[in-house]
């Protein structure tokens, strides 16, 4: 009895000894670990809006870094706009072509106006006149002509010189420190020879300032007064001057004149 016994026991601990070493079984017999869930955010309250009715909007979060090899002078950010338009330089000048009924009254009457425009008569050839007004009137001079006869032919030009103001600008500025430069370099001569060399080229830059600064006030000129050419034609010329005169058969007529010779009669 005592060896039947003894030999279940055996068989029983054979059995767990087999199951112990089967992986299978192991991983059988392995706990499940509880998978973890996410936690979930409760719903968050709608913003309410302050007194005022203004909901105030989150901070921006930090700026976002550039790609690799794409730096700020690569590709800078837009600069402000240009010089305002107050601040350009433009040249006016303008031509026409008026019929009128008497021209020497609309000369003296254009001249009258342009002097009360603050401006002058540059030069007049027979019924042609040249004037210069200021720019601000030039608009005002075209309406006025416009209703003094009937236009012929008109045409108007606007020429930017606010480029050729800037590079006089820079160039008088060089030329200046050019010049103070060289009167201390004089100051600091010894040689004979080496300040005759200073002043030389010292006389040269001054002159150089003298022409650049000139160009300058010209160019002044010509941006504040416009110019203006204006031709006044007669509506109906004079017989007697565009009648066609034709040769006497007479030599001494053609000398004398025949009006001449029709006055001594």
């Amino acid at each position: 009895m005592r060896s039947l016994v003894g030999l279940f026991v055996g068989l029983a601990l054979l059995s767990a000894a087999c199951e112990s070493n089967n992986p299978l079984r192991r991983e059988r017999r392995a706990p499940i670990e509880p998978v973890a869930r996410q936690a979930v955010p409760p719903n968050p309250e709608p913003t309410k809006a302050p007194p005022g009715g203004v909901v105030q909007e989150p901070a921006a979060g930090p700026a976002a870094t550039p790609a690799p090899g794409v730096t700020a002078e690569r590709y800078p950010l837009p600069k402000s706009a240009p010089a305002a338009a107050a601040d350009r330089k433009v040249v006016l000048a303008g031509e026409l072509k008026v019929e009128v009924s008497r021209p020497d009254e609309a000369i003296a009457g254009l001249r009258g106006q342009v002097q009360g425009w603050g401006g002058h008569v540059q030069r007049q050839t027979d019924r042609t006149v040249v004037v210069r007004l200021p720019a601000a009137q030039f608009d005002a001079a075209f309406q006025w002509l416009r209703g003094s006869g009937r236009v012929l032919t008109e045409s108007q030009q606007a020429e930017d010189a606010t480029e050729e103001a800037v590079d006089l600008g820079v160039r008088v500025d060089s030329a200046k420190k050019a010049r103070d430069r060289l009167l201390a370099i004089l100051q600091q001569a010894d040689k004979v020879e080496d300040t005759l060399k200073v002043e030389a080229e010292l006389r040269r830059t001054t002159e150089d300032v003298e022409r650049l600064e000139g160009r300058q006030r010209a160019l002044a000129d010509r941006v504040a007064l416009a110019t203006l050419a204006v031709a006044f034609q007669p509506l109906v010329d004079d017989p007697e001057a565009t009648r066609q005169k034709r040769p006497s058969r007479f030599a001494w007529i053609n000398r004398v004149g025949a009006e001449r010779v029709v006055e001594d009669f």
